[in-house]
Formats: structure tokens, sequence, C-alpha cells
């Protein structure tokens, strides 16, 4: 994908990977899995849980395609979207197992 508009945030001329694309098909796929999971729910907040998992593990991937600045962290080793998707993803992890246990 290359921007050509003048006001476009991203780099002009340049060929970027179509990271809103990826995005909205990651959407959709962890809708699709969270419709399966629901039949097969083995505690209350599991739902909600996996979907904080799978968008920030997701988001954390996609964001490695995008060719802007956003912020690093770590010598420059992950973005600040990285980061908190991770961040995120232990936290659901933590959560599903303390749920589960609780069950």
């Amino acid at each position: 994908m290359i921007f050509t508009h003048p006001e476009s945030l991203a780099p002009k001329g340049v060929s970027v990977h179509p990271t809103q694309l990826y995005s909205s098909l990651n959407g959709l796929l962890i809708f699709l899995a969270l419709v399966g999971l629901r039949r097969i729910k083995g505690f209350e907040g599991q739902i909600f849980w996996s979907f904080v998992l799978l968008y920030g593990v997701t988001r954390s991937i996609i964001e490695h395609f995008r060719g802007d600045d956003r912020g690093m962290f770590l010598e420059s080793m992950l973005s600040t979207s990285q980061l908190i998707g991770l961040i995120t993803a232990v936290i659901a992890i933590t959560m599903m197992i303390i749920l589960r246990r609780r069950k």
C-alpha cells in the first residue's frame, strides 16, 4: 500500500503494510474464536479474558508491521502498543488461571 495524499500522516510514496486491514481481519477472527469458545466455556469471565489475551497478542504482532514511530521501550525493541498488548496478555493469563481455580 502506498500513500500519496499530501495530508496523509503515513510516509508518502513508500510501500507499507496495510495494517488497518490486518486489524479488521484480526477483529473478525477474534470474534469467530470467541463465538466458538462460548460453546465450551469453562468458567465465568473466560470469554472476556480470552478476548483481552487474543487482542493483546495479535495487536503486538500487527504493531510490528506498522511503518510509523509509535514510541519505543526496551532499547527500541518494543513500541508502546506492543508493551501494552503484552502486559494485558499477561494479566489475562493470570486472571484466567485464578478464575479457573476458583471454579
